[in-house]
């Protein structure tokens, strides 16, 4: 069985994330019947005829098919609130792609995948005045992106590294794809798009450009609680 829920808005940092103190494991997890996992709303996309949607979908049935436990599917955008509520035992593992950083290995979280991944790009206009070929003509330029998105923390690289003031803009109401609708329409000059989806932003949005690394590659995958060993190890079997 399978259930699909929505996150309510909410804000989460690092340096106030509250953890619980009761175990939850497989054994409590199968004592409940219920395993959660959280997911950006981008894991089961509106669009039904996209690949990765079926294919998704697919993984979810086949999940609760092997574990015998009903699968609650939580959608949340923020990766920090949903590693809070991972914390907090609210859900059981996260199916976002956790950028895997300093920062977040000083959390009591174990990365069940860990894959390198195609850099992050930069999204503009193809036809501009304002179109930017190299790092260097970034300086003073605005870049847009989801409010907690990870990819801050490499646009502050990128401007320490080269010596140059890229401003960096957090927008708390759209996701990635809202925001390169907006550069598409004009009313944004910049943001930044994962290299796994820029094929499919090319054939929605083939007027922009996406040329522009702004990272190496990356390591991320999904994570769940330092204290669910056993958890873990099974959703590495049933991943396989």
């Amino acid at each position: 069985t399978m259930y699909l829920l929505r996150q309510g808005k909410g804000d989460a940092k690092q340096d106030n994330i509250e953890k619980s103190t009761l175990p939850r494991d497989l054994e409590e997890i199968r004592q409940e019947g219920k395993l959660r996992l959280i997911a950006p709303y981008s894991f089961i996309p509106v669009d039904s005829l996209r690949d990765k949607g079926v294919q998704n979908l697919s993984f979810i049935r086949k999940l609760s098919s092997l574990s015998k436990l009903e699968v609650q599917l939580i959608f949340e955008d923020n990766v920090m609130k949903a590693i809070q509520l991972l914390l907090q035992g609210k859900a059981d593992a996260v199916l976002s792609a956790v950028e895997k950083t300093s920062q977040l290995d000083s959390l009591p979280i174990d990365w069940i995948t860990e894959d390198a991944t195609k850099p992050i790009y930069l999204v503009q206009k193809q036809d501009t005045v304002h179109r930017v070929n190299k790092h260097s003509e970034l300086n003073g330029k605005e870049i847009t992106i989801p409010r907690h998105s990870p990819y801050k923390l490499f646009i502050r690289h990128l401007s320490d590294d080269l010596g140059i003031n890229v401003k960096c803009k957090e927008d708390s109401l759209y996701n990635t794809e809202q925001l390169i609708m907006l550069v598409n329409a004009g009313k944004l000059s910049y943001t930044i798009c994962d290299g796994e989806e820029v094929g499919y932003y090319k054939k929605h949005f083939p007027s922009l450009n996406y040329e522009l690394p702004m990272s190496h590659a990356l390591r991320r995958g999904w994570v769940v609680r330092r204290q669910s060993p056993v958890l873990k190890d099974s959703l590495l079997h049933w991943l396989h």
